[in-house]
């Protein structure tokens, strides 16, 4: 991997967030994209594709590389089926806890 690139304006973004009292909403979703995003990344890592830059926006985290392979369509159908398996768990504790 060559860099993270944090932009200015993520921090802008997460002092407004404190401010204006939405600090742990912030935090549980940035939370959520790093754990959608470290599924892509560890199969990239899997399939030895090299990460360009990891890029971390206001609203968003990206993951960029420099190669095209077959294993494309795994990497990005990997986080999705990932945070829905996630999802499918968290209902089933839910639902086992509550009735």
């Amino acid at each position: 991997m060559r860099h993270v690139c944090i932009s200015p304006l993520f921090f802008l973004t997460l002092l407004f967030a404190w401010q204006m009292e939405y600090l742990s909403v912030f935090l549980i979703t940035y939370s959520c994209l790093l754990f959608h995003e470290g599924i892509h990344l560890f199969f990239l890592c899997k399939h030895k594709i090299p990460v360009r830059q990891i890029r971390v926006e206001p609203f968003g985290i990206s993951i960029q590389t420099d190669q095209k392979t077959p294993e494309n369509a795994i990497i990005y159908l990997s986080a999705p089926i990932g945070n829905l398996l996630v999802a499918g768990a968290l209902s089933l504790a839910y639902y086992q806890l509550t009735f």
